[in-house]
């Protein structure tokens, strides 16, 4: 899913019966170290019951990981950081499949299952704090995004737009198509 911006930590996800799982693994050390991998969210309950977790992302800065997990019955966008450790925030309330770092760490962009694009400001340090949502435009219900990335300054968004939703193209039916074939 994605790597440390210092290139010593693999963020991934392992499938298991309800879904996936995000683990790190560090990749420090030689080809002769030992490498483990431990979970991002370090649980006691069953592998296999543990709620389904995805799209994580490092911060800028590595400190931390904004993710997807279903843990309240719908899918949010949470932080928590990469040790294993600890504080975990919740960063939307309306159900999301898509959250991402923006502004130098400063700010998390997700993408709300209503179709609107918010912003939440970021306080980083070792208590990382998190300021109030806000609205920063509502999607096109006839265009909306399946993901977005952020460039790298920040100013412009790349996203996946279905060209045309199921609804909205008509469908043809042609009846008796084999006797039209044979002629």
């Amino acid at each position: 899913m994605d790597v440390s911006p210092d290139g010593r930590r693999l963020l991934f996800a392992e499938r298991n019966a309800a879904g996936f799982v995000l683990w790190t693994l560090s990749l420090d050390g030689d080809g002769e170290t030992a490498r483990e991998a431990a979970p991002l969210l370090p649980s006691t309950e069953a592998a296999a019951s543990r709620p389904r977790q995805g799209g994580a992302r490092f911060s800028r800065d590595g400190a931390w990981v904004a993710f997807i997990s279903n843990e309240s019955g719908r899918d949010e966008a949470y932080v928590t950081s990469p040790n294993g450790g600890g504080l975990k925030l919740q960063v939307s309330s309306q159900g999301t499949a898509n959250v991402r770092w923006g502004r130098e760490g400063r700010e998390l962009l997700y993408l709300s299952n209503a179709g609107g694009l918010y912003s939440v400001p970021v306080a980083p340090g070792p208590d990382l704090r998190l300021g109030s949502a806000q609205l920063l435009f509502q999607l096109p219900k006839e265009s909306p995004w399946n993901h977005f990335e952020l460039t790298p300054d920040g100013e412009r968004f790349l996203a996946i737009v279905t060209e045309s939703s199921g609804d909205a193209s008509p469908a043809t039916v042609v009846l008796g198509w084999p006797s039209l074939v044979a002629r």
